[in-house]
């Protein structure tokens, strides 16, 4: 099952005014470039969605992939996609660093003191 990419999930979704869209369709293009998506508001209400070659690509993908999940057809185990996906997002970062820092967080005991941790502070 394809992945939905980091971006498509964790960043908020850009958005150009209609007015903006007709002054400026080749700036508005690229923003649909950078970005994969782009939303097109008027009167600060989303009306459509512009979205890059690729990303449509990737949502039929997508669809075509629930579809054959839903009608019991489908050629890839969601929990090992998942494994997958979480696997290659590890491989994104520096590996050495990070795989030190986990073993790190893992291996050495903390304590709490009753205190609440969030984030990097106790």
């Amino acid at each position: 099952m394809a992945a939905l990419p980091a971006e498509a999930t964790d960043i908020p979704l850009i958005k150009a005014s209609s007015s903006q869209v007709q002054r400026s369709w080749k700036g508005v293009l690229k923003l649909v470039q950078k970005h994969g998506r782009v939303a097109v508001t008027h009167h600060a209400d989303t009306e459509a969605v512009l979205v890059s070659r690729e990303e449509f690509e990737r949502l039929e993908q997508a669809e075509r992939e629930l579809a054959a999940l839903k009608s019991g057809n489908a050629e890839v185990d969601p929990v090992q996609a998942l494994r997958e996906r979480f696997m290659a997002r590890l491989r994104s970062r520096d590996a050495a660093e990070y795989g030190d820092r986990l073993d790190a967080a893992f291996s050495a005991p903390h304590r709490l003191d009753g205190q609440l941790k969030v984030r990097d502070r106790f």
